[in-house]
């Protein structure tokens, strides 16, 4: 549900002026009971709140100065995505400072579930979303605040500027490689255009790229080969054109980061299809970059395999081992199909680090090191894995927080795993603290999932030699709970429910008597 800003700008706490020498008052916000819970139907704060992108611009530095929200073009909207860890979800967005014609998706859609007369909340198209169409000449500032259903608020203050130099477009219909890259005369390829078929030139280094609806085979010197991201050399940037059909054939070439820095890079609604068949672990994003914060964001995956090998870690976006933690991850608003046999992600080395609203449905992955659907391994502290959706076939567990602690670096904390449709055919569905052998991750927090497996265990909890016991609340679930070592969780009031497999229909909703009885209260399903 979006606000819409007046044709000035101004901010919340006054008004706009009316065109006759006075002002006009800014309409409410829709009223709070709306899009507020009643206690029962939403869970306290587990985690302090932090904002994991954009980056305020208290917090940029001459790298981040380049991240994708920092610049506007003259030709295309602007939309930054809001990615908040911890707090009371659902969330509010509000407009506290923009420029005219600004939106945000400010809530949950509503509608009126016909079984139980409650109202379902569900994710729009545009929540979470600030767009600014039309943008205007100059730099303007946002301030957006984030309001929980504690009333507990978190504001964030950026800037744009409107800098067309700023960005390399290419489209595969009408572009050429022999054209400058401007909006009006844009590339053709990526091969030969955008990376001029080396992954040491520079031409385009600190740009945004920019592509128009097409296909696009990704590779650079030989098929097959995988650019390195570099901001040295490179744009960190990449994204659709107003949310255009943009393909990067990935069976050509992945992408990977070198030993250099690519802070900030993102990567913005485009579909990636294929992978490589002569590596023996796919992994379609490699970031082995040190330090530095990403954003993967509506990013989907089609016809991929697990590599030769599939041994080591394959996935469709990977954060792998580094001394040097990353700083806040978001992956969000992405999916898989049924045609992708690895999991989304998995993370190593991360300190603040979303998983929001990602979609997993009917997908099939098998048995390999790496056959989750999500999967936040090695030393990732201050984790959000929230409103996602795995269904399907998953070998080792549609979730699985690993907790492996690294020595030398600091104990695994701070974790929540929340509101997430999880429905396993295969084996387990949840799975905490796989590694026994290092210490368990502390403050962990599991709450209101609905949490399936039809064939073996629902959740799966391990234990170091000295237990950390996961806090579990409020979830939904069918099937055994299972222990290695010992029972290490503690049921937290409001209690986990259990259920029999006929009280969920086949989108792992509750159905019938169980839905009356507990809809809103138990499980992922948002309802008041």
């Amino acid at each position: 549900m979006g606000i819409v800003l007046a044709p000035y700008s101004f901010n919340l706490q006054g008004g706009y002026p009316d065109g006759m020498g006075g002002f006009t008052t800014i309409p409410p916000l829709p009223p709070s009971g709306d899009w507020q819970l009643p206690a029962a139907n939403y869970i306290t704060s587990k985690l302090a709140g932090r904002i994991i992108s954009p980056r305020p611009d208290v917090e940029t530095d001459a790298n981040s100065k380049l991240a994708y929200y920092r610049y506007n073009h003259s030709e295309m909207d602007y939309k930054v995505r809001i990615c908040v860890k911890g707090m009371a979800w659902p969330f509010q967005y509000s407009i506290i400072t923009a420029p005219a014609g600004t939106t945000i998706g400010a809530e949950l859609d509503r509608a009126v579930d016909g079984a139980t007369g409650k109202t379902v909340h569900t994710w729009g198209a545009d929540y979470a979303v600030v767009t600014w169409t039309s943008p205007t000449a100059g730099t303007e500032t946002f301030t957006i605040r984030v309001t929980d259903q504690e009333g507990t608020t978190l504001d964030i203050t950026w800037t744009t500027t409107q800098d067309d130099t700023k960005f390399v477009f290419v489209d595969s219909v009408g572009g050429s490689d022999a054209a400058a890259g401007t909006f009006a005369a844009p590339l053709e390829t990526f091969q030969n255009g955008l990376w001029e078929g080396s992954d040491t030139a520079n031409t385009f280094v600190g740009k945004q790229a920019v592509f128009r609806a097409g296909n696009y085979p990704i590779w650079t010197t030989a098929i097959p080969s995988s650019p390195i991201l570099d901001l040295t050399y490179k744009p960190i940037v990449y994204r659709s054109f107003n949310d255009e059909a943009v393909t990067f054939g990935t069976d050509t070439g992945h992408f990977r980061t070198s030993g250099g820095s690519a802070l900030d890079a993102s990567f913005i609604g485009i579909l990636c299809d294929g992978s490589r068949t002569d590596i023996a672990n796919n992994r379609i994003f490699n970031m082995q970059s040190i330090n530095g914060r990403h954003v993967f964001w509506g990013v989907d995956f089609d016809n991929m395999d697990v590599g030769t090998s599939g041994a080591d870690n394959p996935t469709c976006i990977g954060f792998y081992d580094n001394a040097t933690k990353r700083e806040d991850v978001a992956i969000v608003d992405c999916s898989i199909s049924s045609t992708v046999n690895m999991q989304l992600s998995v993370t190593f080395s991360v300190d603040g680090c979303l998983v929001e609203n990602n979609t997993l449905d009917g997908v099939v992955i098998a048995s390999s090191n790496g056959g989750y659907g999500i999967h936040p391994k090695d030393d990732t502290s201050n984790l959000t894995v929230r409103a996602n959706t795995v269904i399907g076939s998953v070998y080792q567990g549609c979730v699985e927080v690993s907790n492996q602690n690294t020595a030398g670096q600091p104990q695994i904390q701070y974790q929540e795993v929340c509101w997430n449709t999880l429905k396993n055919t295969d084996e387990r569905t949840l799975k905490w603290n796989a590694s026994s052998t290092t210490p368990d991750g502390l403050d962990s927090y599991d709450y209101r999932n609905t949490v399936i497996s039809t064939t073996d265990t629902a959740f799966r909890f391990s234990e170091y030699s000295t237990p950390t016991p996961v806090n579990l609340s409020a979830d939904a679930y069918y099937g055994f709970l299972g222990f290695s070592q010992g029972t290490n969780y503690t049921d937290v009031a409001p209690l986990a429910q259990a259920f029999i497999v006929t009280d969920f229909d086949v989108n792992a909703k509750l159905t019938g008597t169980a839905r009356t009885t507990y809809l809103g209260t138990k499980g992922a399903e948002v309802a008041s």
